[in-house]
């Protein structure tokens, strides 16, 4: 294992400085924004220049440094000039980012003057206390206690400190990165503020003194860019998010961690850094400075787009904010997405906050990248029309691949006795039929069906069902399951949904209101406000969801492991020690060395009596991944076998060095059916039947 600072911290040098200040120099950013430099050149070409807009501070000390980058150093120095002498609107962004400029250019850009007004600047402040949200805190934290690493505690005024017991913020530090790792953030996915938890990382990871707080903020990068990585759809942020103001933008419209990023992984090139007039994009120069460059595993994590698959989240798990969220992407290869979250416990507004979206659908659009490629309703805060954000407890999902569920019981009394939501106008053709509205986007075909009134007309971009007691069916289908032109493959969808009655069961005006649905794919999920949510007649364990997993990636709630593992390239990260290890090669297929405490399933098979110890297999259906607890150490031959005449289709082989150590095996490439594992290791020899649900 290699500690994690030697693989991934690299102190900023004037040797790169160079090297990227030739690039800029040579690069025409006129031409495509496919590489990282070619991204990096065009929003340091949008930023460098005289003028800051707004808030000077929050801004300004980035449009310095890409002066600086761009080599235009007098006018960099203007413009921190200006800002170090404004006062900050917005505290949290601008101290950050003063540390964050302080430390890559003060041996090379700031002359004596601007080091003795930086100094003034971050020693004076008497606000460190005062954030008001997570990313407030993590900005504060990393500017003071970055700070305190410049310079003495004698040179901070009175009222300095981040808080009495932690003047420095590095205890709060460490608790949100360890936290984060293991249970997941409160602003998750958030298209505005991850960029301030990503930001922050950077900062810490190429400049702390402190090994601690270095390995770490590197580990929490990496973690954050996985996390978001598994939910990138070339532009599409394919997520729900407890904070999310613009959830039904085209898929070139970015906002600030959209920004960072579409840098980093690419995707729709920025149909504007500015949106609404507010320089978004320059929160990524930290990133384009840095001499840090993402490994392949996470870029590749982030553009593996050929294969359909489903990813599960967990956030902020166990925490002070009293409400986690269960999360569910299903991503076709055809480019579209449905997304959701269930909230633990259900029922209660903690957690919640009027910028919260639980779920929805995007698309790759078939018409430009500037079109609206999104679909969503809701229970909103306010009427969609004057502000889009915020949702409430009154409405609650279960999804299942394709297929979303959500159930509505809001108060008469409600100051928004409906529920509401955007339609894009970009399909090609549309349904509307009693209730039943079928839309043909392109990439993707959605049914929104309402036992209750749906009123929509042609050209709106909003749709509404006025009752507090009610219930929505979202069921989506690539356009090539069925035949013909776009009118002729909706008409055959509509078909196949009306061909029988799918909501046999349902019960809406109820004090718990009850909403079956059986798909076109053969699953019947059933949701009761507050009661219950299954899937096939089996209550979903939302206590037992990963971390995060998915085809390439898994890590339990709690677990000190994550393991990442696609086109070969396996990394495993150790956060308790601060690792990462590295391995490449053809034959890598699986997801190993899982910490064993990730959780177990509700229900466990064992098939074999053998032996007294118990071998686990979970999730089981499965779709992409199967993750195996072996009771021994030893070497364990594992052999794959369908159940009708494909014979042996997959094999592997273990070397486990400890008792109930945990692997996960790929069986993405495995076909629906059943299949029979068999798991040996000297005498003992297990024998498991195992589902493939796609």
């Amino acid at each position: 294992m290699t500690p994690f600072s030697t693989l991934c911290f690299n102190q900023h040098t004037c040797t790169f400085c160079m090297t990227v200040l030739l690039f800029l120099a040579t690069c025409d950013t006129s031409m495509s924004q496919d590489t990282f430099d070619q991204r990096a050149a065009a929003i340091i070409d949008e930023y460098a220049v005289s003028t800051v807009p707004g808030d000077i501070p929050k801004y300004g000390f980035w449009y310095a440094q890409a002066n600086f980058m761009k080599g235009q150093d007098t006018q960099g120095k203007n413009v921190l000039s200006q800002t170090l002498a404004s006062t900050p609107a917005d505290p949290p962004f601008a101290y950050w980012a003063s540390m964050d400029a302080y430390l890559r250019w003060q041996n090379t850009h700031y002359t004596q003057a601007l080091r003795e007004i930086t100094k003034s600047f971050m020693t004076s402040f008497t606000g460190y206390d005062k954030g008001t949200t997570q990313n407030h805190l993590v900005m504060l934290a990393t500017a003071r206690f970055l700070a305190s690493e410049q310079w003495p505690v004698s040179d901070f005024a009175a009222g300095s400190e981040f808080a009495i017991d932690d003047p420095t913020g590095r205890n709060y530090l460490l608790f949100r990165m360890n936290e984060w790792v293991r249970r997941g953030v409160i602003e998750h996915d958030s298209p505005i503020y991850i960029a301030f938890h990503i930001g922050p990382m950077r900062t810490l990871a190429d400049h702390a003194a402190d090994p601690e707080i270095r390995q770490l903020a590197a580990l929490a990068f990496e973690w954050l860019m996985i996390n978001s990585a598994n939910e990138w759809m070339e532009g599409h942020y394919a997520s729900s998010s407890l904070r999310n103001l613009f959830p039904y933008d085209a898929q070139n419209e970015y906002y600030e961690t959209d920004m960072t990023l579409w840098l980093y992984f690419g995707g729709k090139n920025p149909v504007n850094f500015n949106p609404g007039s507010l320089p978004r994009a320059c929160f990524a120069i930290g990133s384009i400075v840095s001499s840090y460059r993402l490994p392949a595993a996470i870029y590749q994590l982030a553009n593996k787009r050929d294969r359909t698959f489903v990813n599960r989240e967990s956030h902020a798990v166990n925490t002070e904010w009293r409400l986690d969220f269960r999360k569910t992407t299903f991503m076709d290869r055809n480019r579209y997405a449905l997304y959701s979250q269930a909230e633990l416990p259900p029922g209660q507004n903690a957690g919640l906050n009027r910028q919260s979206h639980r779920w929805g659908v995007v698309w790759q659009s078939i018409n430009g990248d500037s079109r609206k490629s999104a679909f969503w309703m809701k229970h909103g805060r306010r009427d969609i029309s004057s502000n889009r954000a915020g949702t409430t407890r009154y409405e609650q999902v279960i999804q299942h691949k394709r297929t979303l569920l959500a159930i509505y019981n809001i108060p008469t009394s409600d100051d928004s006795p409906f529920t509401e939501g955007f339609v894009s106008d970009d399909y090609s053709t549309f349904i509307d039929s009693s209730n039943r509205i079928y839309f043909h986007y392109g990439n993707v075909l959605i049914a929104v069906l309402s036992p209750k009134e749906l009123a929509w007309n042609e050209g709106d971009s909003r749709i509404r069902s006025a009752h507090v007691k009610n219930g929505l069916v979202i069921e989506t289908a690539s356009p090539s399951r069925y035949l013909g032109d776009p009118a002729a493959q909706l008409g055959a969808f509509k078909s196949e949904i009306e061909s029988i009655d799918r909501m046999e069961g349902s019960n809406l005006d109820t004090d718990n209101p009850q909403l079956v649905y059986r798909s076109i794919y053969g699953h019947t999920l059933d949701i009761s406000y507050n009661l219950h949510r299954k899937i096939d007649g089996c209550t979903v364990d939302y206590t037992s969801w990963p971390l995060m997993n998915n085809p390439w990636v898994h890590q339990g709630v709690d677990a000190d492991r994550l393991v990442l593992c696609i086109d070969g390239m396996l990394r495993t990260y150790d956060f308790t020690r601060r690792t990462v290890s590295e391995k490449q090669g053809k034959g890598l297929s699986i997801l190993s060395r899982i910490s064993p405490q990730a959780r177990m399933p509700h229900h466990e098979e064992n098939h074999n009596s053998l032996a007294h110890q118990k071998i686990f297999l979970y999730p089981n259906p499965t779709a992409d991944a199967l993750t195996i607890r072996f009771p021994v150490p030893g070497t364990w031959d594992i052999s794959i076998t369908g159940l009708t005449d494909e014979g042996i289709v997959q094999q592997w082989s273990y070397e486990i060095g400890s008792p109930n150590e945990v692997s996960s095996i790929d069986t993405g490439q495995l076909r629906e059916g059943s299949y029979l594992v068999n798991l040996q290791n000297g005498e003992r020899r297990y024998f498991h039947k195992l589902i493939i649900d796609k």
